[in-house]
This record gives C-alpha cells, structure tokens and sequence, in this order.
C-alpha cells in the first residue's frame, strides 16, 4: 500500500512539473511576440518566440531572410531578439556609440575579452573606453612609440 501511494505521489508531481513547463513556454511566447520591446516590428510568428526556426535552415538562413524580406519589408524581426536591415542606410541609425540600441551582447561575448574597446556592449560604458582609445591614438603618443 505504501509504495501505490508513494507512485501516485511521484506521478502527481512529473504532471505538475509538465503542466509548470507548458505554461512557462506558453507565457514566454506571448511576451516575445506581443509585449517584448521587438514586438513591433514586422516578421513571422515563429522567429519572434524561438531561434528553432533559424536552425531548421541549416546554414541557409540567409536565403530566408531574403525572402522574408520579399514579404515583411525592409526591417524583420529574424528571432526573439534581433532584427535584420534590408537597406544599409539603416545600419547608420543604428551601429554608432551615440545610438540609443545596446549593441548584441551575444556576438560581443564570443570575443572572450570583457570590457575590451570593440567587446563593450554598453552604450553607457563605450564612451570612456573610446576616450581611452584617443588618448592613445594622439599624435604626440604615437610620436612617442615611433622614436627610436
């Protein structure tokens, strides 16, 4: 008798467990596609609740995009957290230090130097390393180097 007791017990928890799962995923996906800050931006529903969709392509991801691109305009939402640019007068807007967008910390992390000048995610922390940049890259510091 005890040990149906304790199986039920142990069954009862596993269903728990799987209902928490299900509706941890369920919540997740309807904050990334309807209140994640990208929620706006145009794209498919799948590539805005999970990366799934960039690997079932296998490395030709690029040739999605670009028909997304055909059917979504020039800005697509390509995952939870990134947004391709079909026209690259856009990139200005957004790849420069006094851009109000966070650069992707995932691509800087993989350069495994942590507060480097090119690796600093940070827009708040960016400007000191670039003052640190031009004090080293002064002509009078560089005379300096280059006199035997």
């Amino acid at each position: 008798m005890p040990t149906n007791v304790l199986l039920g017990a142990l069954q009862h928890k596993w269903q728990l467990l799987g209902l928490a799962t299900t509706v941890y995923v369920f919540v997740v996906c309807i904050y990334r596609r309807y209140f994640h800050p990208l929620s706006k931006i145009p794209g498919p529903f799948l590539p805005a609740v999970t990366k799934l969709y960039q690997t079932y392509y296998n490395g030709k991801y690029f040739e999605q995009v670009d028909l997304l691109h055909q059917k979504y305009g020039p800005i697509v939402r390509i995952t939870p957290d990134e947004v391709h640019l079909a026209n690259i007068e856009d990139y200005d807007q957004i790849y420069h230090n006094t851009s109000r967008y966070s650069k992707g910390a995932n691509f800087y992390d993989s350069m495994c130097v942590k507060q480097s000048t090119f690796g600093t995610a940070s827009n708040e922390v960016s400007p000191s390393h670039g003052f640190y940049v031009q004090l080293l890259t002064t002509s009078r510091c560089i005379a300096s180097v280059e006199a035997p």
